[in-house]
C-alpha cells in the first residue's frame, strides 16, 4: 500500500487513511470471491510513502507514517491484519531524483529520518 505514491496518487488531508481502509476491505471483498476465507490473515509486506524535498518533506513521510501505522492499528481486527512492514528501512540512494530509491526510514549513509524515531516510537507503543 502506498497511498500518495502509487494509488491514490493525490492526497487530500487524511487520505491515506481512507486508502489503507479502503485497501483493505478491496482486499477483503476480492479474496472472498476467489474462495479465501475471512479467517486467513492479512500480512502487510509493503506499506510506505518517499521523500523528495522539498515536494516530500522527511517531516511530511513522519507524519503519513504515523497516520498510516495508526489506521492498520485500528482496523485490524476488522480485517484480520496480523503483520505491518514499512518499505524500506534505508533509502537506496538518497541522491537519486527517483523516489523509488527514497521510501526508507533512514538515509542511504544512515542518517535518521524523522520518521525512524517515530516508527521506532510506535512499535513500542503499538506492537
Amino acid at each position: 500500500m502506498y497511498p500518495g505514491t502509487v494509488f491514490p496518487l493525490d492526497l487530500v488531508p487524511g487520505g491515506e487513511r481512507d486508502a489503507i481502509v479502503g485497501a483493505l476491505g478491496s482486499l477483503r471483498c476480492f479474496a472472498r470471491g476467489v474462495g479465501i476465507r475471512s479467517s486467513v490473515p492479512i500480512k502487510i509486506e509493503e506499506n510506505g510513502w518517499p521523500t523528495q524535498p522539498p515536494l516530500r518533506s522527511y517531516e511530511r513521510q513522519a507524519e503519513l507514517l504515523e497516520s498510516m501505522v495508526r489506521t492498520v492499528n485500528r482496523f485490524r481486527g476488522t480485517f484480520g491484519v496480523t503483520d505491518y512492514r514499512w518499505f524500506n528501512l534505508r533509502d537506496g540512494d538518497s541522491a537519486s531524483p527517483l523516489p523509488f530509491q527514497r521510501f526508507g526510514l533512514l538515509e542511504s549513509d544512515y542518517d535518521r529520518k524523522p520518521a525512524f524515531d517515530r516508527y521506532r516510537r510506535l512499535v513500542r507503543e503499538l506492537g
